[in-house]
């Protein structure tokens, strides 16, 4: 099981100047693809930049996950599980200081939680139907609205938890739903680059959104 760290992820490979490391094919054949992945991501999401190499000290492994006939892997819109997509249209309350704060999905409400609440900016975020332009807000609010984004990073497998837990808790509908998965393994396969929370579409990832339902 992979620790808690950051969601930012840096890869980090060692270039010594007197003697350069060898890498046999398999590993260039690793390494294209991450190149590759990361220039994906980072024009979609700032914040789902970097995917690590497999072992390093610190940060979270990617694994390849087992996307056969029983794995669940599709929250696309109209699918039957849609409804444990992120970006699910549905109330997800947020409750920091006292106050509960309800939001438009998961994934609005976790873009929230990256704001002091209080905000102007935790209501703009609310404002917009697309998470894209809800992560936007985010990205541009000034320091003085934002919390420690290291403490932050820290807290957030245990947030997503909650998040999820209200989500289905409120919601009996996609509740019923989600108990009709039973016990299959289930994956947040994605094409936009998110191998946190989820996993590519040839299933590398950590899934942390697959491991938490």
């Amino acid at each position: 099981t992979a620790s808690p760290c950051s969601r930012r992820r840096i890869i980090e490979f060692f270039d010594h100047s007197a003697e350069k490391m060898a890498y046999s094919a398999e590993d260039q054949k690793k390494l294209a693809w991450l190149y590759k992945r990361d220039e994906v991501a980072e024009s979609f999401d700032t914040d789902k930049v970097r995917i690590t190499r497999k072992g390093n000290k610190g940060v979270h492994e990617e694994e390849l996950i087992e996307l056969g006939p029983d794995c669940i892997s599709d929250f696309s819109p109209g699918s039957k599980f849609e409804c444990c997509n992120p970006s699910f249209s549905c109330e997800v309350g947020l409750y920091e200081e006292g106050e509960l704060e309800l939001y438009r999905s998961w994934e609005h409400a976790m873009q929230a939680s990256r704001l002091r609440p209080g905000q102007p900016e935790r209501r703009a975020v609310n404002a917009h139907a697309d998470v894209r332009d809800a992560k936007r807000v985010v990205r541009k609010a000034p320091a003085a609205a934002r919390k420690d984004e290291t403490k932050w990073k820290a807290s957030q497998l245990a947030l997503g938890a909650q998040l999820l837990r209200d989500k289905f808790l409120r919601n009996k509908a996609l509740r019923t739903q989600l108990l009709a998965a039973a016990n299959r393994p289930m994956a947040y396969r994605n094409a936009h680059g998110d191998a946190f929370w989820g996993c590519s579409t040839e299933g590398r990832g950590v899934n942390h959104i697959g491991r938490l339902l």
